[in-house]
């Protein structure tokens, strides 16, 4: 059994082995494959976060806004995640051409046709409007992003920055403060 530690040192992302010997007990030879190259990529993953929920309409105070946002280390082809919780009654994207909802299963899916991404860093990739006037958690279930990868389109882990859910006010508040 042997165990190699390696740090990478920033001036490539392949890892060879060569120039290798090894005996085993009695000095009997190993078969010893040298020259074997592995490829490690970056890490790869998309956090998600939530932005602060605003009453659209003062109003209406049951009309809410609320804007989700990304950190990514690569660019972004398209995205299918479905939010639980709050009635979904519109969505906007500023960078997919394709963008639509269902507000009886709150699933949302984006991509675009003219090859418009999300670029990689950080900012808003989903506003969404929703109403609703108790308190609620908004989850976001079931995130499927892709980002091309060495030429295909491929699945990229996604991360939350605190957690996958956002807790939502009651529009109404009685006055020892519980929701109506």
């Amino acid at each position: 059994l042997m165990t190699i530690h390696y740090e990478l040192d920033g001036t490539g992302s392949d890892i060879c082995l060569s120039n290798l010997v090894f005996g085993g007990l009695g000095g009997i030879e190993l078969n010893v494959s040298v020259g074997e190259c592995y490829q490690f990529l970056p890490s790869i993953t998309i956090t998600i976060s939530f932005g602060e929920v605003i009453i659209n309409d003062s109003t209406n105070p049951t009309t809410l806004l609320l804007d989700l946002n990304y950190e990514s280390t690569v660019d972004i082809n398209g995205f299918q995640l479905t939010l639980e919780g709050v009635d979904l009654i519109d969505v906007e994207s500023n960078f997919f051409d394709q963008l639509n909802f269902s507000n009886n299963t709150g699933t949302i899916i984006a991509f675009s046709l003219s090859g418009e991404i999300i670029p990689e860093g950080e900012g808003t990739f989903l506003s969404i409007e929703f109403g609703g006037e108790d308190e609620t958690d908004l989850c976001i279930l079931d995130p499927a992003f892709t980002a091309q990868i060495d030429g295909q389109n491929d699945y990229v882990q996604v991360q939350y920055e605190n957690t996958n859910c956002q807790d939502i006010a009651a529009a109404w508040y009685d006055c020892n403060n519980d929701p109506i």
